[in-house]
């Protein structure tokens, strides 16, 4: 029950932590309060706030990347996983340990994120547990990329600036504000490379206009792949990183 007791010490230092749940939780709220705001007397049914809630939503989920990549690089540059490397503690369990902790702060972000967009007046018309999947298994291959970042990263201080401006590149050319569908082809191409826009294209379908999971099941199995992926990875080369 090691891992427990891990899963129990992270919570702990993010609750204390006020600038890692700023950026878990007011970042993401500034945004969502900002454009609901200013678009709640907005016609336009391409660009309201129907449109951007399930971009405001997976760029939280995206905010899991550089999150994952400060905790983990942290506890590297202060000598407490060469110190854990010491006790019984197996990798595995260092890993469960984490996983389970941001697993739980993503989940957390999904339920605070989908009732404060009911409260903005995001009609919901679909599938509620459908878009939930979604936004799960975006969460989990978020945390994935963290960890396979932070497994190659020496400090804190190195990684997370470089980590913060490739995930607002994401945000930015993954269709979390505007439609991707305006962006050249080739850039097009390049951003379906990653899940985020897979995630908004299958929210949105979900969310607005109520399809069921015939509708996005290539989206969610492109989604799937993703977590497995990068959390397998991710494992690896972190599990790789604590033996060396």
């Amino acid at each position: 029950m090691r891992f427990w007791q891990l899963f129990v010490r992270n919570l702990k230092e993010t609750y204390r932590d006020p600038l890692a749940l700023g950026f878990l939780l007011a970042f993401p709220l500034l945004f969502t309060v900002v454009f609901g705001a200013s678009l709640s007397g907005n016609g336009t049914p391409s660009y309201n706030v129907d449109f951007l809630a399930p971009g405001i939503i997976v760029l939280s989920l995206l905010i899991m990347i550089p999150t994952a990549v400060r905790l983990l690089a942290r506890d590297k540059e202060k000598g407490y996983l060469a110190r854990l490397l010491t006790t019984p503690t197996r990798p595995w369990e260092f890993i469960l340990g984490y996983t389970l902790f941001m697993l739980l702060v993503a989940v957390a972000q999904i339920i605070f994120f989908m009732v404060l967009a009911q409260i903005l007046g995001v009609h919901i018309n679909g599938n509620i547990g459908l878009v939930f999947l979604v936004f799960l298994l975006t969460a989990i291959a978020s945390i994935g990329m963290g960890m396979l970042v932070a497994s190659f990263s020496k400090s804190k201080n190195q990684a997370e600036p470089l980590t913060w401006l490739f995930t607002m590149l994401l945000a930015w050319f993954s269709g979390v504000w505007f439609s991707i569908s305006f962006m050249p082809r080739y850039i097009q191409t390049i951003v379906n490379i990653f899940p985020y826009a897979h995630a908004v294209s299958a929210a949105h379908e979900i969310l607005i206009r109520g399809v069921d999971i015939a509708a996005v099941q290539s989206d969610i199995l492109f989604l799937g792949g993703w977590a497995a992926g990068a959390t397998a990875l991710g494992i690896f080369f972190f599990a790789r990183t604590m033996r060396s």
